[in-house]
């Protein structure tokens, strides 16, 4: 169980800089090139790929355990899945909505720019939801969580594509990201948070 929750930081630490990412280039006034315009078609392509696949999924099963066991509220289980809800729906109008603007249809960057800026925001909210109220309650009951929890949580993990040297589609959004925020993707931070007093990870 703490190998999962602290893959679900580790990604964390990717879609912030993604957020980032994203924000940067919706601040800009002039509209983006096409291969800028390719990139943040990719970044939201990714985005409704990964995490609303299986990163999302996982965190929503993981608040459902908790709350059945009683340590998790049931307005922070609901805050979760609105909040999960809403980041699918947002990516989906932007990635359809990009991909029209790169074929030169009907959406202007004057209409796309803000929505990019407010879809990194609720993806931060998100990630800052969880890491105050949702992880460190995991991390206490990892050492209880059954069997079942488990190999539910594993059996819908999959491997970043961020981090597939293999996968052509993103490797401009990985090369950017590590040259605009220092990602380490070709390794696995060490985090300790939920370390005992000996500094062993529970």
């Amino acid at each position: 169980m703490i190998e999962i929750l602290v893959g679900l930081q580790n990604e964390h630490r990717n879609l912030a800089r993604i957020a980032d990412l994203l924000s940067t280039r919706a601040a800009a006034v002039s509209p983006p090139n096409t291969a800028d315009l390719t990139l943040l078609t990719d970044t939201v392509y990714y985005l409704t790929h990964f995490p609303d696949v299986f990163h999302h999924p996982r965190e929503d099963a993981l608040a459902g355990w908790l709350e059945g066991r009683g340590v998790l509220s049931k307005e922070l289980l609901d805050t979760l899945a609105s909040q999960h809800l809403e980041l699918s729906v947002q990516g989906r109008d932007l990635l359809r909505d990009l991909e029209s603007l790169l074929r030169v249809e009907t959406e202007t960057w004057a209409g796309l720019a803000p929505r990019l800026h407010a879809y990194a925001d609720a993806l931060r909210l998100n990630m800052a939801t969880e890491e105050e109220r949702l992880l460190p309650v995991a991390f206490g009951e990892a050492s209880e969580a059954p069997h079942a929890i488990i190999a539910e949580l594993a059996l819908r993990c999959e491997a970043d594509p961020l981090l597939r040297q293999t996968d052509e589609r993103f490797a401009q959004l990985r090369a950017v990201i590590i040259a605009e925020a220092g990602c380490t993707c070709d390794q696995k931070p060490i985090v300790a948070y939920g370390s005992d007093t000996e500094g062993n990870l529970r």
